[in-house]
């Protein structure tokens, strides 16, 4: 017996369990293995809201183009907006897992589904489609609450950052790869370059104290940083043709779909 459900209320959408794509396209469940299609969430939409993205204010003037469908659910997130998923094409193949992302939200996903581990599969598509649709920075980012520390980082004053969570200090300077990570409670922010020789207990880079660069002697608020990030973000998805609704389901919902289910759903 098919029982219609409601997809987030019921935490279906937070289950690692392989759901078929026929199912979310119905609002349907019955509970059979994986056949054609595999649901997940990647990052909770909470965390993609938390980030204080200004849709309104950095997506104003952008054209929204919707050549790949999204998947609408009829459902609502904490936050009362709609849960869409993007449609993933997938490719079987022998190689490597890779993927491809075109223009208009389209994404090819290249792997062998057979072999693949989904939880695995669902770490490795985060951080892939990251790379592809967010700014990439070739420095990194330190926030912090001492207006001085710059300063005391170009003279090797700074000491190693302590994860106050395990109470254990790291091997070097806890930093972030982008503004929008590991902002909240800090006061200020800075640019800077050094070595990576781990990664912390969070899976944020570690730098080395005694090869720390400040790229600049003024602190920025978090604001600054955060606002700068997002006319990047903007700047990318209009080079890519993407769309922010599209982009803001490629981070936070999928579904797997072969090819056939693929060009049905986009037809």
């Amino acid at each position: 017996m098919r029982e219609k459900i409601d997809f987030y209320q019921q935490g279906l959408l937070d289950d690692d369990s392989p759901v078929r794509v026929q199912d979310l396209l119905t609002g349907y469940t019955s509970k059979i293995p994986f056949v054609g299609g595999l649901l997940s969430d990647v990052i909770d939409p909470r965390e993609v809201q938390a980030a204080d993205l200004d849709r309104d204010a950095a997506f104003a003037a952008q054209d929204r183009l919707n050549k790949i469908k999204l998947i609408e659910t009829g459902n609502k997130d904490y936050f009362g907006n709609p849960i869409r998923f993007l449609p993933i094409r997938v490719i079987p193949e022998r190689r490597e897992k890779s993927i491809e992302v075109l223009p208009e939200g389209e994404v090819n996903l290249y792997t062998n589904l057979n072999s693949a581990d989904n939880r695995e599969l669902m770490d490795w598509y985060k951080n892939k489609i990251q790379k592809e649709l967010e700014p990439q920075y070739d420095y990194f980012f330190r926030f912090t609450n001492n207006r001085q520390e710059p300063e005391m980082a170009r003279d090797r004053r700074l000491r190693p950052s302590k994860n106050f969570a395990d109470n254990v200090y790291e091997k070097g300077l806890s930093v972030a790869d982008s503004p929008h990570y590991g902002i909240r409670g800090y006061k200020y922010g800075y640019g800077l370059i050094g070595d990576v020789i781990a990664e912390g207990s969070d899976g944020e880079p570690i730098l080395d104290l005694a090869t720390l660069s400040p790229l600049t002697q003024r602190v920025q608020s978090p604001d600054e940083l955060i606002r700068m990030d997002k006319e990047n973000l903007a700047a990318k998805l209009k080079e890519l043709g993407w769309t922010y609704d599209q982009y803001l389901a490629a981070m936070t919902r999928l579904a797997f779909m072969t090819p056939e289910e693929y060009e049905k759903h986009n037809q």
